[in-house]
């Protein structure tokens, strides 16, 4: 059985490339880099990568690239790894470990 367009049915069409890795948060962090307002719940993978934006910023480093969340306290960015500790009602800090 075959549809009008000469395909089997139910095939399937040919899957789009994909233009960004599935947890990729760069987006996310380049809006903390410019500086635009944080819309993301805090604590999120989202609101990490704003605030890993706003640190690479203001260290002078260049902007985000290639950023994803690691495994517990880490992220990940610009091929550097970070650690991120919670201060009380200081914020967050980060510490490059890698």
């Amino acid at each position: 059985m075959t549809q009008s367009n000469n395909s089997p049915v139910g095939a399937r069409s040919p899957a789009k490339p994909r233009t960004t890795k599935k947890n990729d948060l760069t987006t996310q962090a380049q809006g903390g880099y410019d500086g635009s307002a944080c819309q993301h719940i805090w604590s999120s993978p989202a609101w990490y990568a704003y605030q890993v934006g706003q640190y690479l910023r203001s260290s002078g480093r260049t902007a985000p690239r290639d950023v994803r969340m690691g495994r517990g306290n880490r992220i990940h960015a610009n091929d550097l790894l970070f650690k991120f500790t919670h201060q009380d009602g200081q914020g967050i800090s980060f510490e490059r470990i890698q």
